[in-house]
This record gives structure tokens, C-alpha cells and sequence, in this order.
């Protein structure tokens, strides 16, 4: 699915950014245009964001999931190569003992993530912007129990940046 997504956007974008860039000629803007501002550096923009959610998961697309309510976990996974290569690390952290934080600029994706540890049975907290104060030092607070039943962490990054310490102590595996 991500080879599709991003074959079709750098095949589409790159029209865009050739008529952007004609566009932008003909309207005699400049060589202004082509740095911060202009239109050329807009399109490119966009694209890369656009690149940046693929590669993240195709599902942050609309219309990509039939039902995200009832997406089964091995579509969810199979859609998306990070997810497939963390639902393997996961497996072993897991087995091994460890607990695991995860950070993620786009809510969208601790969205996606939330589906896949809710589908994986994992126990977990979620920390982002929405978070209240109180719930926050709940989550935290649990979480580092010494005998705490929750695996995962996930946390949008503007959320967790405020000096969060999420270590209970070095495993005697170090």
C-alpha cells in the first residue's frame, strides 16, 4: 500500500510542481518564487508532508481504511512496513521484559499505534495534547511502578517534551 501511495503522489506532485513552476514564470513573480513563499517551494512542501504521512501509514490518507473501527490487526500491519518491523520488536521487548515508549509528532499516528496495541493486547497509556494534568501524573505514575502492568507508552513528542522521567530502573539484563 505504501508503494502505491507514494508512486501516485510523486507521479501526480510532479506535474504539480512543473505547472506550479510554469505558473509561477508566467506570472513573471521571479526567482523569489523559488525559495520560501513562492509557490514552487509551497508544492514541494506539501509534498514532502504528504511523503512524510506515507511513510508513516498509508491510513492517515481519508478514504484509504474501509471501517477503521474494524480493520483487523493483520491489515493494519500489512499496510505499513514500520509497523510490520515494530509489531516484530515489540514481540521480542515484550518477551524479553522490557517496557517501551513511543513518540510521534502526528497524533494521527499515535492514533493508528493506539488501534494496533488495543488489536495486540498490549496494556498502555497515552500521553499527547489532550492529556489533562491529572491523568498525565495517573499514567506516569503507573507506569513506573515497580510491578506495572502497562508495556507501552505512547506520547506525542510536544506533549512528552516537559521533562518526563519514564525509567523505573536499569534492567539486570545491563
Amino acid at each position: 500500500m505504501q508503494k502505491f501511495w507514494y508512486k501516485s503522489l510523486l507521479l501526480r506532485r510532479a506535474g504539480a510542481l512543473t505547472a506550479g513552476s510554469a505558473a509561477a514564470t508566467a506570472e513573471g513573480s521571479g526567482a523569489a518564487d523559488n525559495f520560501a513563499g513562492g509557490t514552487k517551494f509551497k508544492l514541494l512542501n506539501n509534498l514532502l508532508m504528504q511523503l512524510r504521512k506515507v511513510c508513516c501509514h498509508p491510513f492517515l490518507f481519508p478514504g484509504t481504511e474501509d471501517d477503521p473501527d474494524e480493520t483487523p490487526l493483520e491489515e493494519l500491519t500489512a499496510a505499513s512496513g514500520k509497523l510490520l518491523v515494530l509489531e516484530k520488536l515489540l514481540d521480542q521487548l515484550r518477551a524479553a521484559g522490557h517496557r517501551v515508549c513511543l513518540f510521534s509528532q502526528f497524533t494521527a499516528v499515535l492514533n493508528i499505534l493506539e488501534d494496533f496495541v488495543r488489536l495486540r493486547d498490549y496494556p498502555y497509556c497515552r500521553l499527547d495534547g489532550s492529556t489533562n494534568r491529572v491523568q498525565r501524573t495517573v499514567d506516569i505514575a503507573s507506569f513506573n511502578a515497580p510491578n506495572s502492568p502497562y508495556f507501552m507508552f505512547l506520547m506525542s513528542t510536544r506533549a512528552g517534551g516537559l521533562g518526563i522521567n519514564l525509567q523505573t530502573g536499569i534492567p539486570k539484563a545491563f
